[in-house]
């Protein structure tokens, strides 16, 4: 489970939040592989696909994507929604 969603608010469980901490080192290496392409005088275009549970791609990731793009137009994302035990499986 990776939201606990018994008061009424969404919040992270701690599985949620060792997930979003994966995504985040993830993301980092994205960085990492862009600032090695500029060093290198490199044009770049990088697409990230996510597959996720509605509620996932629906409230939660938006705006981490948002913020991402807008301070690296130049990787885009596909997202997937799947069922839940679905992505557990590919993870």
């Amino acid at each position: 489970m990776l939201f606990d969603r018994s008061s009424g608010v969404m919040k992270l469980t701690p599985s949620g939040r060792v997930l979003l901490e994966k995504a985040a080192k993830i993301l980092d290496d994205v960085q990492e592989i862009r600032d090695a392409s500029l060093q290198l005088g490199q044009d770049y275009e990088v697409r990230i696909a996510i597959a996720a549970g509605n509620t996932i791609i629906n409230n939660f990731l938006p705006r981490y994507i948002v913020a991402f793009h807008n301070e690296h137009p130049r990787v885009s994302f596909q997202l997937g929604a799947t069922l839940t035990q679905t992505v557990l499986r590919k993870v």
